[in-house]
């Protein structure tokens, strides 16, 4: 049970709004799928995201 305390707690620093008492429900393979989910989709994205952002503070319009 350690390994599932442990992965619901590295969840819990991505998704502070994941109680335990829903993660409880997952299998730990579950659960350490959607911890890589999570990890992946924190990392940096490359300069060609297909989402860029539509201003940056440099490039903003003065108010």
């Amino acid at each position: 049970m350690a390994t599932k305390d442990r992965i619901i707690a590295a969840i819990q620093q991505f998704n502070p709004s994941a109680t335990r008492q829903w993660l409880d429900g997952f299998t730990p393979d579950e659960l350490r799928e959607y911890l890589d989910h999570l990890e992946y989709a924190s990392r940096p994205r490359p300069d060609r995201s297909p989402w860029p952002a539509r201003f940056t503070t440099i490039d903003r319009p003065a108010a």
